[in-house]
């Protein structure tokens, strides 16, 4: 079936790593240049290979030609700008590179794991940075802003179902302006990949509760579950219970697995440290909340505003309350073995970024649902 250039790119990339991963790690394949010029070969063949066409770029107003160019202009010179600039961030010159740079050496994944663990840091990042290496390219950089620009892309292409071009390229525009997408597109940290997968995920899955369109529900699954090979964070399993929860055939259902899992995590948990639970409150109050106080006021007007509608879908609203109780418990978790875990917001904060694009995504809902 045909599928939007950006889907494709984000799906093959996806694919081609955890290929070079089993063929590397399960099968003893030694990894070399060959090999990484065959995957790049195999993602080149399958983007050009019956892609649907990008709908609405014929016939533009001077305002459409003016959105579209500043689009243009974020994604290409940060692409261009990429094209020479090294990986420079701590993170990623110690861990994500450096693991790129061993297997590039030895052409063995198994060199790299007494670094870091493959569950705790998978290997996406690694071996999409190998991949570039391999292929030429002094600097893996260019990965990200085209990351990045295949996020912005595939949404448009979600927004244009339902949206005339004026309105999608402007929301297009409010996406990208949410905080630490922009500036992530140019670090080789794990963080912007890890949201793209993540929210792309739950909007695809959005559309096909809207829509009903099957192929809507095996990308938004596939998209959220392969988060898990960027990040291994949980988050993934909110955009399922959401989808369950909104779904009117499976709204019992997916009531009954989020309250048994919600039990279970209560239950491991238990007795629950009240001093260290108010610790993990406060600190989720100043570094994500107040740190990013615009998103917080407008989450709580589209709060406002959806009660007072009868039709909203309910999905957004659940995902981002979902997607805050997982934090919540996941630093409570953390905190139980590293007392000094406040001492890094900035990590917290590039952590749950995607919080933004939901916010986003919900308040682009909300606001053509009352048009």
């Amino acid at each position: 079936m045909k599928t939007n250039i950006a889907i494709k790119f984000l799906l093959w990339i996806q694919t081609v790593t955890l290929l070079l991963f089993g063929l590397n790690y399960w099968l003893g394949i030694r990894l070399d240049s060959s090999l990484a010029w065959l995957s790049l070969i195999i993602i080149i063949a399958v983007l050009f290979t019956g892609f649907k066409k990008i709908p609405g770029i014929s016939r533009v107003n001077r305002f459409e030609v003016l959105l579209i160019g500043i689009l243009l202009f974020i994604v290409v010179t940060n692409l261009i700008t990429a094209l020479w600039y090294p990986v420079t961030d701590w993170d990623a010159v110690t861990l994500f590179d450096f693991r790129a740079l061993v297997i590039q050496n030895t052409g063995w994944i198994k060199d790299t794991l007494s670094r870091a663990s493959i569950l705790e840091y998978p290997l996406f990042t690694s071996l999409s940075h190998w991949l570039m290496y391999s292929v030429g390219f002094k600097t893996p950089m260019p990965l990200y802003p085209l990351l990045f620009g295949s996020f912005l892309l595939a949404c448009y292409q979600l927004l244009r179902r339902n949206m005339d071009r004026t309105k999608a390229l402007l929301a297009i525009l409010f996406l990208a302006s949410a905080p630490k997408l922009f500036d992530q597109s140019l670090v080789a940290y794990s963080n912007m990949p890890y949201s793209i997968y993540l929210i792309l995920g739950a909007a695809y899955l959005f559309y096909w509760v809207r829509e009903h369109n099957k192929m809507d529900m095996i990308v938004g699954i596939l998209l959220s579950i392969l988060s898990l090979w960027v990040r291994s964070f949980p988050f993934f399993v909110v955009n399922i219970l959401a989808v369950l929860i909104v779904n009117s055939n499976t709204r019992k259902f997916g009531i009954g697995i989020a309250l048994f899992i919600f039990a279970c995590v209560i239950a491991y948990l238990w007795p629950i440290n009240l001093p260290l639970l108010l610790i993990v409150l406060d600190f989720i109050k100043w570094g994500i909340v107040e740190y990013y106080s615009l998103y917080s006021i407008l989450l709580l007007l589209l709060f406002w505003y959806h009660y007072r509608q009868k039709n909203s879908s309910a999905f957004w609203p659940i995902l981002i309350i979902g997607y805050y109780l997982v934090l919540v418990f996941g630093i409570y978790y953390y905190g139980l073995n590293d007392p000094k875990f406040t001492a890094l917001p900035d990590t917290l904060q590039r952590t749950f970024m995607f919080i933004n694009l939901a916010i986003s995504w919900y308040a682009i809902d909300q606001i053509h649902n009352s048009n």
